[in-house]
């Protein structure tokens, strides 16, 4: 049962990319949305970090500030700078192809309506793809799981296999 359960699950989930997000181009006449610069220095060392870990399925009805929002999409996918082969990302790729593409769905954010938006980590921006709420959607393909519509935003990942 759990295997059909994951199959179905990711089944949804390519679903849910392939029409609300893969292929869509920006909105036209939509200017990128310029994030604040991500605070990149924290008050928790790794080790601390990876300890106090844990799942929530359960979240507050405050909205994240831009600023949160900002730090966590760097974290996902940011700039960062290697001194040897220049810009590269918050995480390791395979000959620098960097198939992964992140997309932000927006409920609660304050100054930003919601929506989902596309990452892009060059810039530490986003573009807006599609107008409205789509955190109900998003739940009906991960299996009608409900946290995905009370959580605030939610990251969706997808890659590119024409950069692999």
């Amino acid at each position: 049962m759990l295997k059909r359960t994951k199959r179905v699950l990711a089944v949804s989930l390519f679903v849910f990319c392939f029409f609300l997000i893969e292929g869509v181009k920006a909105m036209p006449n939509n200017t990128e949305i310029k994030l604040p610069e991500p605070v990149r220095k924290g008050t928790c060392s790794v080790e601390e970090a990876i300890q106090k870990r844990k799942s929530v399925r359960d979240f507050s009805d405050r909205s994240l500030t831009m600023e949160e929002v900002s730090k966590i999409l760097w974290a996902a996918g940011g700039i960062t700078v290697d001194g040897v082969t220049g810009p590269t990302r918050a995480y390791p790729s395979a000959g620098a192809l960097y198939p992964h593409e992140i997309y932000l769905v927006a409920g609660k954010v304050n100054s930003l309506e919601a929506g989902i938006y596309r990452y892009n980590w060059q810039d530490n921006s986003l573009v807006l793809i599609k107008k409205g709420d789509a955190r109900a959607a998003l739940s009906a393909a991960a299996a009608g799981q409900g946290m995905i519509i009370e959580a605030p935003i939610t990251l969706v990942v997808t890659a590119s296999v024409a950069k692999v």
